[in-house]
């Protein structure tokens, strides 16, 4: 019996796909670029009189759900071969098995949660330009464009020296549908993102784990014991240096010494921890963060599938969502 269920619940699903796929249009209408189902499309399949199959003049509820599932059958195969043609050599980018399209979160119905990745393979000789490359559903037909970003998320107004974002062997990029809330650029991550305010509700949450307060040459700035007048003094001060969490800002008692508050009040944030470390030769991370900039989800909670395009229109890879 319950390998009936599941047979009848993937009959119900196949109809609800091919459905839509066929009411969806072509994928990739423009030239250079591929169709799912092979050519123009041509609307939902007619209620045939080929249903009738005793030839009686009328089609009853068991010969039209035959005749379903048979359309259904055949059209899962035409699916299943259009993909597979969409990755023949013809349709194939020269990046195929040099970049992954993997995935990452379109189960949500918030677009601030919702994005996909997209991996350089840890084998490839050079870096990879993905900026202007194309994400397209293969269902809907949506298509949008890799933006560009900055490798140094710094001042007042990153997005003025956009580049190209390229990945280098074993980087990826998460590409994240809208913006995160104040920041309108990619970036690369680095050791002291972990710093960028929560409020920005970036997804997934940024890396937390930034350089320690505690294990900065505390000395360059004047912070040691001789610098103090008592002892007392000074554990105060390190008391709160060394109670200063990983990316927060950092907090201290009102007797603490005042070269120590500014210490800590400087240092334990973005730009404090850029003017320390951003020269540091393992300052960069893996990890591109690009965003989309839509207001709204660009990608099908489920049964969907969304093509990598290179900038000559060939496919990289094929992502399915069920």
């Amino acid at each position: 019996m319950n390998d009936f269920i599941k047979f009848i619940f993937f009959i119900v699903a196949a109809i609800f796909f091919v459905s839509y796929v066929q009411d969806s249009g072509p994928l990739l209408g423009n030239p250079g670029s591929f169709s799912l189902l092979g050519g123009t499309n041509q609307g939902p399949a007619a209620y045939t009189r080929s249903y009738d199959s005793n030839n009686d003049g009328t089609i009853s509820d068991a010969e039209y759900k035959q005749g379903e599932l048979d359309r259904i059958a055949q059209e899962l195969l035409s699916i299943s071969q259009a993909t597979q043609k969409a990755l023949d050599e013809k349709n194939r980018s020269p990046y195929y098995g040099m970049v992954n399209l993997e995935y990452g979160n379109t189960y949500t119905d918030s677009s601030r949660e919702e994005y996909v990745v997209v991996a350089a393979s840890s084998n490839n000789p050079a870096p990879i330009v993905i900026s202007g490359w194309k994400l397209e559903s293969i269902i809907s037909g949506t298509r949008v464009s890799i933006p560009q970003g900055v490798a140094l998320l710094e001042g007042a107004y990153p997005q003025r020296h956009e580049q190209n974002v390229f990945l280098a062997p074993g980087e990826r990029a998460i590409i994240n549908s809208r913006y995160a809330v104040g920041i309108n650029t990619g970036f690369l991550e680095n050791k002291c993102t972990g710093y960028i305010d929560p409020r920005y509700t970036i997804s997934p949450p940024l890396t937390r784990s930034c350089p320690s307060l505690k294990n900065e040459n505390l000395s360059t700035f004047g912070i040691t014991p001789s610098a103090f007048h008592n002892t007392d003094a000074y554990d105060t001060c390190m008391d709160g240096i060394e109670s200063a969490r990983s990316c927060e800002r950092g907090s201290y008692a009102s007797t603490t010494p005042s070269i120590c508050k500014a210490f800590i009040k400087k240092y334990s944030t973005y730009d404090g921890c850029l003017e320390l470390h951003k020269t540091d030769s393992d300052f960069f991370g893996d990890t591109w963060r690009l965003f989309l900039g839509s207001n709204k989800d660009v990608w099908r909670n489920e049964r969907e599938a969304i093509a990598l395009i290179d900038d000559s229109g060939k496919v990289v890879d094929i992502l399915k969502l069920y």
